[in-house]
């Protein structure tokens, strides 16, 4: 990664504690000259990175969040606070995710100080069960689909709110200037992951490593979290001197707009489990022929699993495991144009997906209790950076 020399005054990263948050956070303190930079989280007292400011906070509480942000007096604002896609409370995903967000932007639209708002948004956002090349023109997910997972319905509502927000210039009714972004991440790996290393490494725990779901071969795009990081410093970058130079038409629109983030390589989805249970020591078996169940099977199979759990909690929940959402994930294509992010963020890529596979795996077993679990030597993985 190029280093951009990046200059801004005071940087705000709400949820910068969380897994993609917490790199933003690095990655700014690192590659970047940042005049203040402080980070706002539910949970703001664990993996604390030197230099940062850190406040306790919560979307929930719209009165104590103005308050914070308005003693921080942030010029830009990165909202990377969300409930994980495995949150079972539908409630939780729509408060959160909608309200928290709705509630953020009102701030940054009065609060002088803040004159940029990037979301960390979702690919998961596209209407359909099978992604295959999209860029970000295509349709989202409606907000009245009644059968769309809320976690990629919720991301929806907030994506556009954040978009519909952009104000580059003052208007009539009052309103200051805004430069407000989003980009769109897949699923992302990296160390510091609890959620997908560790539900790979689960099926790993239960020996569930011999059925696969579809026939194998859907090709998904990954995100490594250094990609993920690295993309938010470019757009804020591009964003300030958009700022800097206000409407230089020669400069490449950034405000008001959505890119996808991806690694910039395709595998096939179930690539990924393998490399996690090899990294976890696991051995393929020789001749080793996974059953393979048919999409309409599992897929009926989850529906009926959902429906049951969302009757037996009056409406109020989903599972955690084995969910529609799931079973579309391991058996359609997922993938996504970054042409965009390359031409006008000059996005390029790096890293390699196996070894960063491997460093998250022994972050796991060295940090998170797997290598016990496992009943592993840990790092079962390569040293290698």
């Amino acid at each position: 990664m190029a280093d951009l020399n990046a200059k801004f005054g005071r940087v705000l990263i709400v949820g910068g504690a969380g897994f993609v948050g917490y790199h933003i956070t690095k990655c700014f303190r690192e590659k970047a000259e940042c005049s203040s930079l402080a980070v706002l989280s539910r949970n703001p007292d664990q993996d604390m990175i030197p230099g940062v400011s850190y406040h306790t906070g919560d979307l929930l509480h719209p009165e104590s969040l103005r308050k914070t942000v308005t003693e921080i007096r942030p010029e830009i604002i990165i909202h990377a606070a969300c409930p994980p896609s495995t949150s079972s409370h539908i409630k939780t995903h729509h408060s959160v995710t909608v309200g928290g967000t709705s509630t953020l932007l009102d701030i940054s639209r009065t609060v002088e100080s803040v004159k940029i708002f990037i979301y960390v948004s979702s690919t998961t956002i596209a209407a359909g069960s099978e992604h295959k090349n999209l860029d970000e023109s295509a349709p989202s997910i409606d907000h009245d689909d009644i059968w769309a997972h809320p976690y990629g319905k919720c991301k929806a509502i907030a994506d556009r709110m954040v978009l519909d927000a952009n104000s580059p210039a003052p208007t009539d009714k009052g309103e200051k200037v805004l430069l407000t972004a989003c980009l769109r991440l897949p699923l992302v790996y990296g160390e510091r992951d609890l959620l997908s290393i560790p539900g790979c490494l689960r099926a790993l725990e239960r020996n569930q490593t011999g059925v696969l779901f579809g026939d194998g071969h859907n090709e998904w795009d990954f995100l490594s979290v250094e990609n993920a990081a690295y993309a938010h410093l470019l757009l804020a970058s591009g964003l300030n001197d958009r700022l800097v130079n206000g409407g230089d038409l020669s400069r490449p629109k950034l405000d008001g707009e959505a890119f996808n983030i991806t690694d910039g390589v395709r595998h096939n989805f179930w690539d990924y489990p393998h490399l996690v249970w090899e990294a976890a020591g696991w051995q393929r078996p020789q001749g080793y022929k996974p059953l393979k169940l048919a999409p309409w099977l599992v897929h009926l199979m989850a529906l009926i699993f959902e429906l049951f759990w969302w009757v037996s909690s009056l409406g109020q929940q989903l599972p955690t495991t084995f969910t529609r959402q799931e079973i579309i994930f391991a058996c359609f294509e997922h993938t996504y144009q970054i042409e965009k992010a390359k031409q006008r963020l000059n996005y390029h890529p790096s890293g390699d997906f196996k070894e960063g596979i491997d460093r998250a795996v022994r972050w796991c077993l060295e940090n998170n209790g797997w290598a016990g679990r496992l009943k592993v030597s840990k790092p079962q993985v390569s040293k290698q950076e």
